[in-house]
């Protein structure tokens, strides 16, 4: 008769799990999360502002057109020479 196969050993036990990072203490109040956000505010306009540079020297400056809608009207009447304005 055949031989049995030898077994395997069973696989090592897997190292234990280091203790998980303590989490930081939560400190500094109401101006710490201000602060904070102010920074990550400024942040985002300083990098919206450098976009907008970019997009310029890329694309050209802005240019706005301004329609006036009342050229053909008549100018508005002049108000009476004998009285101040704020009465």
């Amino acid at each position: 008769a055949p031989a049995a196969p030898a077994r395997q050993p069973p696989p090592a036990a897997a190292p234990a799990a280091a203790p998980p990072a303590a989490a930081p203490a939560a400190g500094g109040g109401m101006m710490s999360g201000l602060a904070g956000s102010m920074m990550s505010g400024m942040a985002a306009g300083v990098g919206m502002s450098v976009a907008n540079r970019a997009v310029d020297a890329v694309m050209g400056p802005r240019q706005t057109e301004v329609v006036h809608r009342h050229e053909g009207a008549p100018a508005a009447a002049a108000p009476a020479a004998d009285k101040c304005q704020f009465e």
